[in-house]
């Protein structure tokens, strides 16, 4: 958010405008006062690796009545402010909503009041809102991603990676919940990007006879020799009959099905939250009447194609189809890696075996590069690309 009310500050100045920092929200802006502060350019400086805001954040009781926001209004019209631009989730931007749509009339009340004059109700007659959204949940509507997602999917993977060398260790398997009420953006990338053995999302409840399902590529996963299981559950997560599917009630069946050591790690204390924003309460709405109709591929559509995309991506590269499904391509690829280490390599390797061999295709091995490759070191990479370097 620092990076954002940077950003702000300093093209308002670009622009010739004069910018203000409003502290402590909407409270700050209800007292006014010093709470209302002209921003200059070196108000910003060394704030872009600060975490949380500057300028502060308070819930505000006040300016949900009307009362407090005729304050509102006379504090910003006494300094001609008349465009705001607010950084925040649901109730931030909701506030803001109503404020704006109020603002004509909150002035002629200030005037009829003699708090304001005439001139001031003329002058500042109309109130510009943008709102930023703040919302780790990744669900606005046209764009591609949400101030605080991106950090949010960070912090997520450090821990998931931190507990999968204590699973691997002790061969544990780990329920990870993750933020995510009405939406399973965080859960499904994060599947994505550590290879999570199952995901529950709240938009694509697992078909019916999922524990026995879950419990079989689990068994699959241990039987290849792999030490640990990760499942990640969106906060949120619910069956085709709408019933929440909770972590311990996961942990339970693991234990009883299976007699695997099992553990949940609930990650919301790590996670700085987010609501759906309010210039997107509509599709908000919808995606949540389609879940509670139990429509549940509107669901996913509503969500966007990137959502979509990644939940299709993470079942192809997740689970593996019946092998009665897999169509004959009669088509051999190799897979080599070529120059210096970089990061992802292994990922985009096990992404490219998996597809493979859900096209049917035979996928080979080459060691060592092409020094392998003149030598002929090239062998199958396995149902699921063990072994591949």
């Amino acid at each position: 958010m620092n990076a954002a009310v940077r950003a702000v500050v300093r093209m308002g100045i670009y622009v010739g405008a004069k910018v203000y920092f409003i502290y402590e929200g909407y409270q700050g802006m209800v007292d006014g006062g010093s709470n209302i502060v002209e921003a200059d350019w070196e108000s910003v400086s060394s704030i872009l690796q600060v975490g949380g805001t500057i300028i502060g954040s308070a819930r505000c009781q006040d300016f949900r009545s009307r009362e407090g926001r005729l304050k509102a209004a006379c504090n910003l019209v006494q300094l001609g402010i008349t465009s705001l631009c607010v950084i925040g989730g649901d109730g931030s931007l909701t506030g803001a909503h109503i404020f704006r749509t109020e603002w004509s009339g909150l002035l002629e009340e200030l005037a009829r009041d003699g708090k304001i004059s005439t001139e001031q109700v003329q002058k500042h007659g109309h109130l510009n809102v943008v709102g930023m959204v703040g919302s780790i949940d990744n669900d606005f509507c046209g764009t591609d991603m949400t101030i605080g997602t991106d950090s949010a999917l960070h912090r997520i993977i450090e821990v998931v990676d931190a507990i999968m060398t204590t699973a691997q260790s002790h061969q544990r398997t780990f329920v990870l919940e993750v933020m995510g009420r009405h939406c399973g953006y965080l859960a499904l990338v994060s599947a994505l990007a550590c290879g999570a053995d199952w995901v529950f999302l709240p938009e694509s409840p697992p078909e019916e006879g999922w524990q026995e399902n879950m419990c079989v590529k689990l068994s699959e996963n241990r039987a290849r020799k792999k030490r640990l299981n990760i499942i990640i559950v969106a906060e949120g997560a619910i069956d085709t009959q709408n019933k929440p599917i909770t972590s311990e009630q996961i942990k339970e069946l693991v234990v009883t099905q299976l007699g695997y050591d099992t553990r949940v790690t609930i990650l919301g204390h790590v996670q700085r939250g987010g609501t759906p924003s309010a210039f997107d309460r509509i599709l908000t709405q919808e995606v949540q009447k389609a879940m509670d109709e139990r429509r549940f591929k509107d669901a996913v559509q509503l969500r966007g194609r990137s959502f979509e995309n990644n939940l299709n991506t993470y079942k192809r590269l997740a689970i593996k189809l019946p092998d009665s499904e897999i169509p004959n391509s009669n088509c051999n690829v190799g897979v080599v890696n070529v120059g210096a280490p970089a990061a992802g390599m292994n990922a985009a390797v096990r992404a490219a075996v998996r597809v493979g061999i859900s096209e049917g295709h035979k996928m080979f091995a080459v060691y060592d590069g092409f020094e392998g490759f003149a030598k002929g070191q090239v062998g199958p990479g396995g149902t699921h690309g063990e072994g591949l370097r």
